[in-house]
C-alpha cells in the first residue's frame, strides 16, 4: 500500500482483520555469542537446521555493534511460544546438543506476554503505558522518537536520517555467510559513526514461511537476509556508507535464493530491488503519470 501509493497507483487493497486470542505466553532469550561460538552455530548448520522447527519457534541471528566492545556482535535469537524448558529441548532435537547448551541456562531466558517482547524497542515510557499509541501522530514519531524507543533502535532504525536498506531471500544452508558477515562488521573502523547505525539480520519466520505462500501475494522464500543503514553526514559518510552496503549486498547475494522469482519487497530503496515485470505492467497501466 505504502509503494501503491508513492507511486501513484491506483489500486485499492482489501484487508481482513481479525481478532484471535493472544497466546498464553512467549518465551525469548538472545543470546550475544563471540566469534567461536558463531563458528560453533556455523559447523553444525544451526540455521539450516532451524527449518525443521515447530512453527511456534523462530530463530534468527543479528549482527551490529554495542557501546561497550570493540568487536562486532553477533546475537544468536529465539522467539518461542512454548515455556523455555520445552523451547530447549526442541532445540537439543533438532540443532544439537552443542548449540542447544548455548542457550540451555533457563534462568537467561524471559518468560512474559507476547506485549512485553513486542515492546523490546519500546522507550521506558512506552513500556509503562502502551497505550500512548493509541494517540501518537506521525509527527510526534519523527519529532520526538526517544519518546517511544530505544536509544539503540533509534540509531538503527527509527530516526530521521540518510540511509540504506537491503533485503534478499536466502538459502536456508546459508551458514558460511555468517562468517563473511561478522568479517566485514570488523574491517568497520572503530570510531565510524555508522557503527552504532547499522545492523544485519538473518531470520527464519518460525517453522516453514512459505507454507503461508496461500496467504500471501507475495513470493515467498524459506529465509529473509536483510541490511539497513544510517548516517546524518551526507556530504562526508554517503560514499562509505554505499559502498560499504554494496559489499553485504554481496555477501547476501552470494547465497540468495531465486526460487521467490522476485526479491523481498519489503524494502525496495535501491537500484536493482525494484524491478518486477507484473508489478511494472500494474503500475504503467495504473499510474496517472503514464495514463
Amino acid at each position: 500500500m505504502r509503494g501503491g501509493a508513492a507511486a501513484g497507483v491506483g489500486v485499492v487493497t482489501k484487508i481482513h482483520l481479525r481478532v484471535v486470542d493472544e497466546p498464553r505466553r512467549a518465551a525469548w532469550r538472545f543470546t550475544r555469542i563471540d566469534k567461536q561460538q558463531l563458528a560453533t552455530c556455523v559447523k553444525n548448520n544451526a540455521f539450516a537446521n532451524s527449518l525443521g522447527l515447530p512453527r511456534d519457534v523462530s530463530v534468527s541471528f543479528r549482527f551490529h555493534f554495542e557501546p561497550d566492545t570493540t568487536e562486532p556482535v553477533c546475537s544468536f535469537n529465539i522467539v518461542s511460544l512454548l515455556t523455555a524448558e520445552a523451547t530447549i529441548n526442541v532445540l537439543e532435537t533438532h540443532l544439537g546438543q552443542e548449540v542447544s547448551r548455548l542457550v540451555d541456562d533457563t534462568s537467561r531466558w524471559q518468560q512474559r506476554r507476547l506485549l512485553d517482547l513486542r515492546l523490546i524497542p519500546a522507550s521506558d515510557h512506552l513500556k509503562k503505558d502502551p497505550t500512548r499509541l493509541a494517540d501518537v501522530t506521525q509527527e510526534d514519531l519523527h519529532n520526538n522518537p526517544l519518546d517511544y524507543w530505544t536509544e539503540s533502535s533509534t540509531k538503527r532504525e527509527m530516526d530521521r536520517s540518510y540511509f540504506t536498506s537491503i533485503s534478499y531471500w536466502v538459502r536456508p544452508n546459508c551458514e558460511d555467510m555468517f562468517n563473511d558477515l561478522y568479517h566485514a562488521f570488523e574491517e568497520v573502523p572503530s570510531r565510524h559513526p555508522a557503527r552504532e547505525r547499522m545492523y544485519a539480520l538473518v531470520i527464519l519466520g518460525g517453522g516453514r514461511m512459505n507454507e503461508l505462500q496461500d496467504q500471501c501475494a507475495m513470493p515467498l522464500g524459506e529465509a529473509l537476509a536483510r541490511f539497513e543503514l544510517h548516517w546524518d553526514d551526507d556530504a562526508n559518510e554517503r560514499k562509505w556508507s554505499e559502498s560499504f552496503t554494496a559489499k553485504i549486498s554481496e555477501i547476501l547475494r552470494s547465497v540468495e535464493d531465486p526460487c521467490p522469482g522476485r526479491p523481498y519487497r519489503g524494502d525496495v530503496w535501491i537500484e536493482g530491488q525494484d524491478r518486477d515485470a507484473t508489478l511494472d505492467a500494474i503500475f504503467k497501466t495504473y499510474d496517472r503519470r503514464f495514463v
